[in-house]
């Protein structure tokens, strides 16, 4: 959900769903996963964590995401 303007602040009041739609790899911290608000358009990264011994992140989504990006790229 769209809660925060910056990461953490908590301070949107929009409330609508986040759909990932693109990777990115911003200046040297790995891979991210671009996020959407569906109903203000609000963007978001949120980095990777395939490594996490606790809750890492599905590489299996990570894969649709980027099929599903170069999907309607074309």
């Amino acid at each position: 959900m769209h809660v925060d303007n910056r990461p953490g602040d908590r301070a949107s009041d929009c409330g609508g769903l986040m759909e990932p739609v693109r990777l990115d790899r911003p200046r040297g911290k790995g891979l991210a996963v671009v996020h959407v608000c569906i109903v203000c358009g609000h963007e978001s990264r949120n980095r990777l964590a395939g490594d996490d011994p606790i809750q890492p992140d599905s590489w299996e989504a990570v894969a649709r995401v980027q099929e599903r990006a170069t999907r309607f790229r074309r």
